[in-house]
């Protein structure tokens, strides 16, 4: 969420994590927190396997 010019991650878990989760999910915020989002910019998600960008089953499968 947008904290005045700040974007800021409000994670919540559907359940209680377990003790070997822990030091994943710990590392999955330090991550997220250096990920820094700009308001001004149009965000988008690009696929780069296929000409004109569109995401095809088929390419994904060739990708994996």
């Amino acid at each position: 969420m947008w904290n005045v010019s700040r974007w800021e991650w409000k994670l919540r878990w559907r359940r209680l994590t377990f003790e070997w989760e822990r030091e994943q999910l710990t590392q999955l915020v330090i991550d997220l927190n250096r990920v820094r989002i700009n308001q001004d910019y149009l965000d988008k998600v690009v696929w780069a396997t296929e000409e004109g960008d569109l995401f095809y089953v088929k390419s994904a499968y060739q990708v994996l």
